[in-house]
């Protein structure tokens, strides 16, 4: 369970301003601080998913859910770490590094997403056997 806790609270620095700040340099144009922008309402989305799952993992342990989850929660827990990761990369990339950041960032949060999906799936369909 410690693989998920700790990089939850690496989130919550991260969302909450503990890691750098967004460059203001005037080479980073300002569809590229949009975009920044309406990630982080995204981001923050996600951290609460993944706390919430998180949580209610720890509460039901014993659970055959949570066993279901399990090896999808691994995979969840990887995904979600490169989310991160590259989310701190993109909010730090100059102007010459942007869209090769935003690409990664755009490709880590699809796998993100599915790594969701298939944690429901097993999920739901352990509960319905």
């Amino acid at each position: 369970m410690r693989s998920i806790v700790f990089p939850l609270a690496l989130a919550g620095l991260l969302l909450a301003g503990g890691g750098p700040a967004l460059a203001q340099d005037s080479t980073r144009d300002s569809q590229a601080e949009a975009y920044v922008d309406s990630m982080t309402t995204t981001m923050k989305d996600w951290a609460d998913r993944v706390g919430d799952w998180t949580a209610r993992q720890v509460d039901a342990a014993s659970d055959a859910t949570a066993k279901a989850g399990e090896r999808t929660g691994e995979a969840l827990d990887k995904a979600w770490i490169a989310v991160k990761r590259d989310w701190a990369q993109l909010k730090e990339a100059s102007a010459e590094g942007y869209e090769v950041a935003q690409e990664k960032f755009e490709q880590s949060l699809d796998t993100l997403e599915k790594a969701w999906d298939e944690r429901e799936d097993a999920t739901t369909s352990k509960k319905i056997q």
